[in-house]
């Protein structure tokens, strides 16, 4: 997590703004409700925000944070432009190759048991 916010200073993002959630998380389903405990349940003017991940993980994350706030929250997908994922080669590549199929192990599991 620091690694993310020295990045978000490092891109002028004001200090006050960042805010770390300290969840203890071992997913992006864990991560979605600690976001939606944060946020809080009352429903106030639809709040917009930006999930900020790995190229091959932002599809999925996105729908997961979708599923987990509901109407609430518009959730916007921005992969990481860091990301070194290549979409035109990956399965030139071992390790890009091994996470896109994890991923849609993953997905494949989200559709069939956490919708």
């Amino acid at each position: 997590m620091d690694i993310n916010k020295d990045i978000a200073l490092q891109l002028d993002m004001p200090k006050e703004d960042i805010i770390v959630l300290d969840y203890g998380s071992d997913s992006t389903y864990d991560e979605a409700v600690a976001v939606k405990e944060y946020l809080g349940v009352e429903a106030r003017e639809k709040e917009t925000m930006i999930v900020v991940t790995s190229k091959y993980h932002s599809a999925r994350s996105k729908k997961i944070f979708e599923r987990v706030l509901g109407d609430e929250v518009e959730v916007l997908s921005s992969p990481s432009p860091y990301d070194p994922f290549d979409p035109e080669s990956w399965w030139k590549h071992r390790n890009q190759a091994r996470s896109v199929l994890f991923e849609y192990q993953k997905f494949i599991n989200f559709y069939l048991f956490q919708r």
